[in-house]
């Protein structure tokens, strides 16, 4: 006798085949129900089993690939259960390390949302200060909050457009903003700083799939273009792309202008947004 787990997976392929009302299948749609197949013995909680731009994420983060993003979810499920991610955003952590931790939100011209980061963060710092476990449970509450943004703002856009047909541009990850110009060599050259650093990279990557779409680093001396050259290799994906740029801001204004409105993008990168950060000087 089949496991119930298996009898739901015919039953997912027919409904799967009998609800695309006589068009053909694109290849994203057809790994999606493939992924779907595989993972109907997993507990997903509010019916993500069957929301098709959930499932696309984990297969864009595997290059559309069902087995590589089944391995991946598998993994990043059990990651989440061991780590308690449904009551981590419910910890209360020091008020500095929420604040310093907290990001901006912008969009683009085309409507993505772009994050800033903190460009005041003294990472060595905090670590020293509150210790490397709470710095990370808030930057791990961060993420997750980002990760529900991207996911209700994918969701709203496909809702809207009017057609239930997906292909893998039909979900877009987020455009983050990291400004090296207050990093100090300190911190550059701190081991514990690296050591966060490697973490939260390995983990973004492993368990929190298609959430960037592109990274942007600005004002980095050249120190740091030799520790990003570290990283670069950790934080490779398909569909996220890396840009950095030194501290000459006539090749990196124009290109933030290019993908944020001036209305969206923070005075100090060129744009009329007004903002927490835009008084605070001097190098950390």
């Amino acid at each position: 006798m089949n496991a119930p787990w298996q009898v739901l997976q015919g039953i997912a392929e027919l409904a799967y085949y009998l609800s695309m009302d006589g068009r053909a299948r694109t290849a994203a749609e057809i790994a999606i129900a493939n992924l779907r197949t595989k993972i109907l013995d997993l507990q997903l909680e509010d019916g993500m089993i069957m929301d098709d731009l959930y499932l696309l994420r984990w297969l864009k983060a595997r290059g559309m690939d069902p087995d590589k993003a089944e391995r991946m979810l598998r993994r990043a499920l059990k990651w989440r259960e061991e780590d308690n991610a449904k009551g981590l955003r419910d910890i209360k952590v020091h008020p500095e390390l929420h604040e310093t931790f907290s990001l901006i939100k912008r969009r683009t011209r085309t409507g993505e949302p772009v994050y800033f980061v903190n460009p005041y963060i003294d990472l060595q710092k905090l670590l020293d200060q509150f210790g490397m476990e709470d710095a990370y449970i808030r930057v791990k509450q961060t993420i997750l909050d980002a990760e529900e943004a991207n996911i209700k703002w994918n969701k709203e856009v496909f809702e809207n457009q009017g057609s239930d047909v997906i292909t893998e541009e039909t979900i877009k990850g987020n455009t983050l903003v990291l400004d090296w110009k207050n990093v100090s060599f300190r911190q550059v050259s701190s081991i514990i700083c690296f050591k966060f650093l490697k973490q939260l990279a390995m983990d973004y990557l492993k368990y929190f799939p298609g959430l960037g779409a592109a990274l942007i680093l600005v004002n980095c001396p050249r120190l740091a273009l030799h520790v990003v050259n570290v990283f670069k290799p950790l934080i490779v994906s398909p569909y996220l792309t890396i840009e950095v740029y030194d501290s000459n801001e006539e090749k990196w204004k124009p290109q933030l202008l290019k993908r944020i409105h001036p209305d969206e993008l923070l005075v100090q990168y060129g744009g009329t947004s007004r903002n927490q950060w835009e008084t605070k000087r001097g190098d950390i």
